[in-house]
């Protein structure tokens, strides 16, 4: 009878920790037919799609959370030697952790991923990487810290570690560090695009061929490759030709005898200025004075063509349509120089 009793008092936590741990299975599988059966119904009738993602990616991961944490309290009752049970414990809610850290690197990169859809393409390429990549290593850091301090390892020491290491490591990539920041910001900002013509304070010219962390290339009208570092370029004046729109301005100068008929010469300079098959439609020549001398008189001549990319052929156009005009109708002048 004495061996009946103390056999069932051992059995007793056994059974204890049996009833929880299949507790929680049954109760895991009852919420699983709940969110199946009403949930992903409720959920099914909505519009958006990001209600169905979150639940296919968290229904796994939180029911297998639920289990762990009933796994968890079954090991309570069972009495284990001290060193066994904080070991146990300690590796499940380590798995909890790492369970739930891969479910959130899903949600975010399904969220970043949604995100970029809405920015331009130039953006997706060069900024969607670092940003999942960043963020995925922000989660995966933080899952590591919480696991060491689940493991009641003295994070204080490491923590402070990897601050002295990220001081040494920025001193040392300081201008790499600086050329990534500010290639982050130009593609945030959206300062250009891969495509577009630019211009540096320095006079330089071309296509903007690609824009990475490190640097910016650009393809000048020679067809060289100028790698302009990012640091540089957000601390420089740019000119964009493709802002606000495409359309840029073209100005010659045009120098004729003081006893010239101004206003012919005018009409003469408006009548090529419309037959060139790129001059925008919708705009007016505009014909001023620049300089008034004792023997002569400088024009300047402004125009719009529609597209910055024609602007160089139109340019020599109108210099020769000019020429030629002038000479037909017997008209002097001295010189006419494109700016």
């Amino acid at each position: 009878m004495v061996l009946n009793y103390l056999e069932w008092k051992l059995l007793i936590p056994f059974i204890k920790a049996f009833s929880i741990v299949i507790g929680f299975f049954l109760a895991s599988k009852v919420l699983m037919a709940f969110s199946q059966i009403y949930v992903k119904k409720k959920i099914e009738k909505t519009k958006t799609k990001i209600d169905d993602f979150l639940f296919n990616v968290t229904k796994g991961p939180l029911t297998t959370t639920f289990l762990m944490i009933g796994l968890i309290l079954g090991i309570n009752y069972l009495n284990l030697p001290q060193n066994y049970d904080f070991i146990i414990i300690n590796l499940l809610i380590s798995i909890i952790v790492i369970i739930l850290t891969r479910m959130m690197i899903k949600i975010t990169t399904t969220g970043l991923n949604f995100w970029f859809k809405q920015k331009p393409k130039s953006v997706q390429k060069s900024l969607k990487p670092f940003i999942k990549k960043t963020s995925q290593w922000v989660l995966w850091v933080i899952a590591f810290v919480s696991i060491l301090k689940i493991w009641e390892f003295d994070i204080t020491a490491f923590i402070a570690g990897l601050g002295i290491a990220g001081i040494a490591i920025s001193l040392a990539v300081k201008d790499t560090l600086a050329n990534i920041i500010s290639g982050v910001s130009l593609i945030a900002d959206q300062t250009f695009k891969i495509g577009e013509k630019i211009k540096t304070e320095k006079g330089d010219v071309g296509i903007v061929y690609d824009i990475g962390f490190r640097s910016t290339k650009v393809r000048t009208f020679k067809n060289e490759i100028l790698n302009i570092p990012n640091s540089k370029l957000t601390n420089m004046i740019v000119k964009n030709y493709g802002r606000p729109d495409p359309k840029l301005m073209i100005e010659i100068e045009i120098e004729i005898p003081r006893n010239s008929e101004i206003t012919k010469i005018k009409n003469v300079i408006k009548t090529e200025i419309k037959k060139l098959e790129h001059f925008d439609k919708g705009s007016k020549t505009k014909i001023n004075y620049l300089k008034v001398e004792k023997d002569k008189i400088t024009l300047l001549v402004g125009f719009w063509v529609d597209n910055y990319e024609n602007a160089f052929e139109t340019k020599f156009e109108i210099v020769e349509r000019l020429f030629n005009a002038f000479k037909n109708k017997e008209i002097a002048i001295n010189s006419i120089i494109p700016r």
